[in-house]
């Protein structure tokens, strides 16, 4: 592999498993965590505008943070407070490569051809 230094927008838990197995560091806050389809669509369509965004935590019956960013909810799977969930999001934020991105998405129910 001799592109180490990219950063991965994903939709699901996909992006960070990869990095991990690849040893890489997470060049984006979207790893250990999940956006529905339409959600994931609109955040990439509006990406450095909705990063700009501060995320706003709300109350789920999840036993995990969920927070919306713009107009999308992203659920924060593998962390255990809004605080952890806050704190990653925003130091991964900072190491996005603009010139250096990869798309992941993995289907989820909801996906439709038009959509994408």
């Amino acid at each position: 592999m001799k592109n180490k230094k990219f950063s991965l927008i994903a939709n699901n838990c996909n992006g960070g498993f990869i990095l991990h197995d690849l040893g890489l560091k997470f060049r984006s806050p979207f790893c250990n965590l999940y956006i529905n389809p339409n959600d994931y669509i609109y955040i990439l369509e509006n990406l450095p505008m909705v990063l700009d965004e501060d995320l706003i935590f709300i109350k789920t019956e999840k036993n995990y943070p969920v927070a919306k960013l713009g107009n999308a909810l992203i659920y924060f799977v593998h962390y255990s407070s809004e605080c952890e969930a806050r704190e990653k999001w925003n130091i991964r934020k900072k190491r996005i490569d603009w010139n250096n991105l990869f798309i992941l998405y993995t289907e989820r129910p909801g996906t439709s051809y038009e959509m994408l």
